[in-house]
């Protein structure tokens, strides 16, 4: 009894199935025309041309065997652009023929060869956004996703021949839409911390997502007047419509990638070349900051100018190096070549602090940079130099011998003095005890006996020292 009612029951789905569905192409044969010379024309050429532009990009950066990461990334997404290019090249010459052919119930024939090729090639696009964002691999899936579901839902919504329903999928569609435009807003705020987003920013990841989202969102405008929906434009107006902004949305894009990885790879040599004319260079292979995010190096937030303002230092101080050298020695005499060189990080980086050379604790270089102040004209000042050289001097005092060798080798170079800045009673004890001098050109002494105050030369790094003696 049950097996003869579910087949009762089969069978009259089959027939109401039957009952309203239609076959359209039947319906309309008589009205149906052959494609136009014009959309062949449109067809071939759209072909032809991604076919080029995907044999370019594919030879362009094959080899995935790279030292730097982000030379890498850039490589996969040119390899992905030659195959995505070279796959829609191909697929619309699948236009060509009637295998895409459906039919509306208004008579209309649509071929879905478009609209499956970017529900294919649409969601590995979105997805070298989230590997030029570095995102994280849900933030990834989630783009690929929205993509991917928004552009199926789209080709349900251009095969469907009923127009009510034609409208349901395309709402669905735009939903997945605007997911996606939130999900790549926030691949830019999550990599950037909140620095940019879709709305504000100057760096080329936001400007890669402004390409896609400008782009992209002519594609359902021209859906709702066309065929498929208001049908306020012609069908052949609408062809040369979506085939050039189909082209731009992937030259585009593609592009952009393209420069923004030559750039990248521009700044490498650049440091490379730094690199090699000076062996001191510590940063070699890395960058102050992204070009793609704009950030620096540990999430530190930086800007374009940041990044020029420190190219710009460091090519200069290269290029300012013998002229340092040749004033060390006019005033130094005996001061050799190589100290004379520091560290590029805290002269050229753009976050850096200027410290004395004091703080590397060498005498020598503590004579470097006696002849620096003396230059600048520091030791003429009242204040001495920065809060960073007086406590490494006062910490040097607990080491009285070191102290005086620094004094008497800075002695010959100074000339005047400057107001004392410190005074400290244990190390002048400790000076009085071993009974030697500083030195008599700049040292006198004030008061008598053991409690007279002993000056000595203020040129050491900037820093005025007063040792009192009990």
């Amino acid at each position: 009894m049950s097996a003869r009612v579910i087949s009762a029951l089969v069978a009259l789905g089959i027939t109401s199935v039957m009952g309203v569905t239609t076959d359209y192409i039947t319906k309309c044969s008589a009205e149906l025309t052959e494609d136009s010379l014009l959309r062949r024309g449109v067809l071939i050429g759209q072909a032809s041309l991604f076919f080029l532009v995907g044999v370019f990009f594919w030879t362009r950066f094959p080899d995935p065997h790279l030292k730097d990461e982000r030379l890498a990334v850039f490589s996969m997404c040119m390899s992905l652009n030659g195959y995505i290019m070279l796959f829609s090249g191909f697929f619309n010459l699948v236009g060509l023929s009637q295998i895409d052919d459906f039919v509306l119930e208004d008579c209309v024939k649509i071929d879905a060869a478009r609209a499956f090729q970017w529900a294919v090639s649409c969601p590995l696009l979105t997805w070298q956004i989230s590997l030029l964002a570095r995102g994280k691999k849900q933030r990834q899936i989630e783009v690929v996703l929205s993509t991917f579901f928004c552009l199926l839902l789209g080709l349900f919504s251009t095969i469907a021949p009923e127009r009510t329903y034609r409208y349901l999928y395309f709402a669905a569609s735009t939903v997945f839409y605007i997911l996606l435009i939130v999900n790549l807003d926030w691949a830019i705020r999550e990599t950037t911390e909140n620095r940019e987003s879709l709305l504000k920013g100057e760096s080329h990841l936001r400007k890669i997502v402004l390409c896609v989202s400008a782009t992209w969102t002519v594609f359902p405008i021209v859906w709702l007047l066309g065929p498929l929906g208001t049908a306020a434009v012609t069908d052949d107006a609408i062809l040369i419509v979506t085939t050039v902004i189909d082209i731009s949305a992937k030259l585009l894009l593609a592009f952009y990638v393209y420069f923004v990885r030559s750039e990248w790879q521009r700044m490498l040599q650049v440091d490379e070349e730094v690199a090699k004319a000076d062996p001191s260079h510590a940063r070699r292979h890395k960058r102050a900051k992204s070009l793609v995010t704009g950030n620096k190096p540990g999430g530190g937030k930086g800007t374009s100018d940041e990044a020029s303002a420190y190219r710009a230092a460091t090519l200069a101080r290269l290029a300012a190096e013998g002229q340092e050298q040749s004033s060390a020695e006019m005033h130094g005499g005996d001061v050799e070549k190589g100290l004379i060189r520091e560290d590029s990080a805290l002269y050229a980086t753009p976050d850096g602090t200027k410290r004395s050379s004091i703080l590397k604790a060498s005498p020598a270089s503590g004579r470097v940079q006696l002849q620096r102040e003396r230059e600048k004209g520091v030791g003429e000042k009242a204040g001495g130099s920065d809060g960073i050289a007086h406590q490494v001097v006062i910490n040097n005092l607990f080491d009285a011998q070191a102290l005086l060798q620094a004094l008497r080798k800075a002695e010959a170079a100074a000339i005047g003095e400057a107001p004392p800045v410190f005074n400290t009673d244990a190390s002048s004890r400790v000076n009085s005890k071993r009974g030697v001098g500083v030195g008599l050109s700049g040292m006198r002494e004030e008061g008598g006996g053991d409690q007279g105050a002993r000056t000595v030369p203020t040129m050491l790094g900037g820093v005025g020292g007063r040792l009192s003696t009990d």
